[in-house]
């Protein structure tokens, strides 16, 4: 909850990424211990499948969590959000709050019905 509220307070892109990515990692990859391939894997199919009300609905949280997922790693491993492409970045402006929304959506699910299995 904290890293989903810092993600709402931030003001530089990159530091909401960051908690935004931080947040669902928390939410999605509780207790798993896998290489960085299954993590990634399994942080878009556990979210899609959380929230997702049906094929075509998965499909888009799936390609949205990819892209956080993404971003986040972006922001954690070379400290700087789509390599400084500031066509990018303003395309990861104008869908944070999509992104946020989703992260929420996720949040809800897991207060409601435990961690994804």
């Amino acid at each position: 909850m904290e890293h989903l509220s810092q993600a709402k307070r931030r003001i530089q892109i990159d530091d909401r990424i960051l908690d935004l990515g931080i947040a669902l990692e928390m939410l999605l990859l509780k207790n798993s211990k896998k290489d960085q391939d299954q993590l990634s894997s399994s942080f878009r199919l556990r979210g899609s499948w959380l929230v997702g009300i049906d094929k075509t609905d998965r499909v888009k949280k799936y390609e949205q969590l990819k892209k956080i997922y993404g971003y986040r790693s972006d922001v954690a491993h070379n400290g700087i959000l789509c390599d400084g492409s500031q066509e990018e970045i303003t395309q990861v402006h104008k869908s944070f709050y999509e992104y946020l929304t989703l992260a929420e959506n996720i949040c809800q699910s897991v207060i409601k019905n435990g961690y994804p299995n």
